[in-house]
């Protein structure tokens, strides 16, 4: 139940999820979404450049090496923390369950899979994709997540971790863990 950036400074080697918008880097920088903070509190504006943009239906973006210099929203302190990989993936709007877009959401999470396994990142920092801003029935976004999950249980062996706040950390623990 905590930010990702707190989430992930725990652990070695993690790659940490930004819950993209697919056409704009940082999103609207005016929002409290994931994305936004994250822009906010990092050098990510410097790595995910507009020219990257849109991010397609089957891509992704990672970015590598980005300087951290708040965990919080306080900006009292710009002092560098550390560094930290990132990968943008934007989910899909409005998405309820439909066949179709299922296939293309857990394809989403594959690919995110596929690339902590080929960087050999020991730690994956996920997030409730596309259940803010994008609107997704968030039971539905769990449930793709748990069996992606599942199908992955053997291939990816390090830390899975979800970065989570509100009420839909309940709604992920609930479904991710049973």
């Amino acid at each position: 139940n905590e930010d990702t950036l707190v989430t992930a400074v725990n652990f070695n080697n993690p790659l940490a999820l930004i819950l993209a918008d697919e056409k704009t880097p940082g999103g609207t920088w005016i929002s409290g979404m994931q994305e936004e903070t994250l822009f906010r509190r990092t050098t990510l504006f410097s790595h995910l450049t507009k020219d990257m943009y849109p991010i397609l239906e089957d891509e992704l973006l990672l970015a590598r090496n980005v300087k951290v210099f708040s965990l919080y929203e306080d900006f009292n302190n710009f002092n560098i923390i550390g560094h930290m990989d990132f990968i943008a993936c934007p989910g899909l709007k409005k998405f309820n369950g439909d066949k179709q877009e299922t296939i293309i959401f857990k394809n989403k999470i594959r690919l995110i899979f596929n690339t902590a396994i080929t960087y050999n990142y020991s730690t994956i920092v996920l997030g409730a994709l596309g259940t803010g801003a994008f609107g997704c029935d968030k039971r539905v976004v769990a449930k793709c997540f748990k069996d992606v999950i599942d199908e992955y249980f053997n291939i990816y062996n390090g830390n899975i971790v979800f970065a989570i706040t509100g009420k839909t950390f309940n709604i992920f623990k609930e479904i991710i863990l049973n």
